[in-house]
């Protein structure tokens, strides 16, 4: 997997948070691959996406906050599968993980479109001439490279960042398995299981969760309780063993509790603050 060397890894504006993170989560950012952290910091310019990230941290930070002093503990261990988890389960945005700095600059910028749109029925190529038309060509021609065609919905070509996820973070080095996973199960609940979950941890679970709420409230603009009423909604709708739901369900519980009784989602919860790992 390369290292795209114009990107300068960990020298963003986002250092600081990173670093931060770094302590919070008690993983050695010197450990993890240039390679996935020049993918990081692809994110983290000029784009949206890792605040997103960032902020399903928040969410998750304010979450454990909440209950701390309440018998619903979460290890050490969990807590940092679900933060490593919502941090890196974009990265797959910036494609596959042999793509060139050129092809993976282009799917990235594909993702950064924030338009309201149909992604069943539009495909890329109409969403190329609609949203980056002075760009068409030059992206059509990349895509290409990876048979990828016009013809292709947008809805596959977006599920297919899991896929991408699971295949950087499992190619580079330092990120833990169990984050691994949990990074690129977070569409799972669409049919996207590119690492062939059977039972997804408790802090998997979290993950998806934390990651369909956050979308529901933001860029749904829907209110708290729709949000949540949704995520049942779409557990009953998908899930079909009984254990599995059960714990999902319970965790929507608990989640409806934490956020409709506290400013979390106004404010999010202080990154810099340590005692949230215990």
């Amino acid at each position: 997997m390369k290292e795209f060397k114009t990107i300068e890894p960990r020298a963003t504006e986002n250092r600081k948070v990173l670093m931060e993170i770094e302590q919070k989560t008690g993983l050695n950012l010197k450990l993890i691959s240039p390679q996935i952290l020049s993918r990081l910091n692809m994110l983290s310019n000029g784009s949206e996406i890792l605040k997103d990230e960032l902020h399903a941290m928040d969410l998750a930070l304010g979450f454990f906050k909440f209950y701390e002093k309440q018998e619903f503990p979460f290890s050490v261990e969990e807590k940092r599968t679900i933060l490593l988890g919502s941090l890196l389960s974009d990265i797959g945005k910036t494609g596959p993980s042999d793509a060139s700095e050129k092809l993976s600059a282009s799917i990235l910028n594909m993702y950064k479109v924030d338009k309201h749109f149909n992604i069943h029925t539009t495909d890329i190529h109409a969403f190329l001439n609609e949203f980056l038309n002075e760009k068409q060509k030059e992206y059509t021609s990349a895509l290409n490279t990876i048979n990828i065609n016009g013809d292709m919905k947008m809805s596959e070509f977006f599920h297919l960042h899991a896929k991408w996820t699971l295949d950087i973070l499992k190619r580079g080095k330092g990120v833990p398995y169990d984050t691994i996973v949990a990074a690129a199960s977070h569409h799972i609940l669409e049919g996207e299981n590119p690492a062939g979950v059977i039972k997804l941890s408790r802090a998997a679970k979290m993950v998806i969760l934390l990651d369909k709420y956050d979308a529901r409230r933001r860029r749904g603009m829907v209110t708290h309780q729709a949000a949540i009423d949704w995520l049942k909604d779409r557990i009953e709708e998908k899930t079909t063993n009984t254990a599995e739901k059960e714990e999902f369900l319970e965790l929507i519980l608990k989640m409806d509790t934490a956020f409709q009784n506290s400013n979390i989602y106004d404010s999010g919860a202080k990154i810099n603050n340590g005692e949230y790992l215990g």
